[in-house]
């Protein structure tokens, strides 16, 4: 996965967009911790993430990671533009953003936030039949 907004300089690959004054930085980079959040929720969700067998390739952009925290309730959103491309021609068989958001009355973990966005994306992403067609 790629952190667009840190790619384009528009934050460190450590930190996440927010409105507050103060910033949210994490500890490792954003790409990082997104890319094992989603080996993890697709390997709960029966995917074998490491296997070099598959005829397709699963990749994306993280095009978007900020949080409303100026004041309660705290908004967060990511999306996640998912490619899944044939592994022998480099063709893109998927590409789709998928958004989603998250909501809390109080600024809570951000590790446990970005964890409970990414698996709310898998879970829109594994129910989107082109997605599925996509694997086939």
């Amino acid at each position: 996965l790629v952190y667009v907004p840190a790619l384009l300089g528009r934050v460190s690959p450590t930190r996440i967009e927010n409105t507050a004054v103060s910033n949210i930085v994490l500890k490792q980079n954003v790409d990082l911790l997104t890319h094992n959040a989603v080996a993890r929720a697709l390997h709960s969700a029966g995917f074998d993430v490491v296997t070099q067998r598959s005829a397709t390739v699963l990749s994306g952009r993280i095009e978007a990671l900020n949080a409303d925290d100026a004041r309660p309730p705290y908004r967060w959103t990511l999306t996640i533009r998912y490619f899944v491309t044939e592994r022998a021609t480099g063709r893109v068989r998927y590409a789709s953003p998928q958004t989603v958001h998250a909501e809390a009355g109080k600024l809570t973990n951000r590790l446990y936030v970005l964890d409970d966005l990414v698996q709310a994306s898998i879970r829109a992403l594994l129910a989107n039949p082109a997605f599925q067609r996509a694997l086939d």
